[in-house]
């Protein structure tokens, strides 16, 4: 469990068999040292878990809300896109012409006199 973490140092903390212990100089006592050794305490290995538990979660909850708030932005921005490009599909559909290519040119030459009568009525 401790690896996906990294280095914790949990010795520090738990207090291994290998703990370094603190000795204090008493100068005006009759014992002249007072030593003091970590021990091994539970509730600090289980705050550890909890504090890193609750981290993992609030930043994974944090990376989905980044995700759907990327994703609503992308999902505007190309129901946007989607229309402008709709539109110029249909606006080149109506500049076309309606015959086939080898006589197309007909309908060029007669386009300008039928926009004419449009324009009169």
């Amino acid at each position: 469990f401790w690896q996906i973490y990294g280095e914790l140092f949990l010795d520090h903390f738990s207090g291994g068999a290998d703990a370094e212990c603190i000795v204090y100089h008493l100068v005006n006592d009759t014992h002249s040292d007072y030593t003091i050794c970590p021990q091994k305490e539970w509730l600090v290995v289980l705050l550890l878990v909890v504090y890193l538990v609750v981290t993992v979660i609030i930043l994974l909850n944090l990376l989905i809300a980044m995700f759907n708030d990327t994703y609503a932005a992308v999902q505007s921005e190309s129901n946007l896109l989607w229309k402008f490009q709709r539109h110029r599909v249909v606006t080149d559909y109506m500049l076309m012409s309606v015959i086939p290519h080898p006589l197309a040119w007909i309908y060029y030459l007669l386009k300008p006199l039928s926009s004419k009568d449009a324009r009169q009525r």
